[in-house]
């Protein structure tokens, strides 16, 4: 869906509330950029590239892959869990 100059969407995912939440790992064409993004869109629209919006930062989401923040710094696999005591996802990397 993405281009090689885009993060690469798919290293971990998980649905919530009705939406389908995916960590992408650094960019294709920037080996050194390890920077992990999150985009989001409902499970019905995850084939339509236009239907995602990517978190920006600041509570803001767009549909502007570079203004795409990175979230952390991690790998091209790793994985995301929910925890329930804490309330928050717990990634490993």
């Amino acid at each position: 869906m993405l281009t090689q100059n885009e993060p690469g969407f798919g290293s971990a995912a998980f649905i919530t509330s009705g939406t389908l939440y995916v960590y992408g790992g650094g960019v294709g064409t920037n080996g050194a950029d390890k920077g992990c993004r999150l985009g989001k869109v409902a499970p019905s629209s995850a084939q339509g590239p236009k239907t995602w919006t990517l978190f920006a930062g600041n509570e803001n989401w767009s549909s502007k892959t570079i203004v795409a923040i990175s979230i952390f710094s991690g790998n091209d696999i790793l994985s995301v869990s929910w925890n329930n005591y804490l309330q928050s996802v717990h990634r490993g990397l």
